[in-house]
C-alpha cells in the first residue's frame, strides 16, 4: 500500500523516498512521517505539494509550480495515485494463482496425503 507520484515522465513510489527528507517534510506540514505516509493527500494537500516537489528533485523533474488555485490543486494531486501491495492479479475463489510465490507454504500434511484424517 503506498502513494506513487508521476512528475513529467518519472514516477517514484513515496515509500522509496529516503526517510529523512520524508521527516523534513513531515514536520514541516507537523505531521510524523508515518502520518503523511499514511494519509490521504487530498486531506494534507500543502504536504502532497512537498511531496510532489521532493520527488521532482530525486528524479531530476522540473519542480511544479506551487497551486495557487482549486483547480491547480486538483491538476496536482491527479500525478499521485495509490499504489496497491504487490499482490497476485488473479484471485480465484479467494485464493491466489497456483504456484503463485506468496502460496509457497504447505498445509503441514504429509506429502502424498490429501490432508485428510484416516
Amino acid at each position: 500500500m503506498g502513494w506513487k507520484i508521476t512528475v513529467g515522465e518519472q514516477s517514484m513510489l513515496l515509500d522509496d523516498l529516503p526517510i529523512v527528507k520524508v521527516e523534513s517534510v513531515a514536520s514541516r506540514h507537523s505531521l510524523s512521517w508515518y502520518e503523511l505516509v499514511a494519509a490521504s493527500p487530498a486531506r494534507h494537500p500543502s504536504a502532497f505539494y512537498d511531496v510532489v516537489r521532493l520527488v521532482a528533485e530525486e528524479t531530476g523533474e522540473p519542480v511544479p509550480d506551487r497551486p495557487v488555485s482549486v483547480g491547480d490543486m486538483k491538476r496536482l494531486l491527479e500525478c499521485i495515485e495509490y499504489a496497491a501491495e504487490d499482490l497476485p492479479t488473479e484471485w480465484v475463489d479467494g485464493n491466489p494463482p497456483v504456484g503463485d510465490p506468496t502460496t509457497a507454504s504447505s498445509s503441514g500434511s504429509p506429502d502424498g496425503t490429501d490432508g485428510h484424517r484416516t
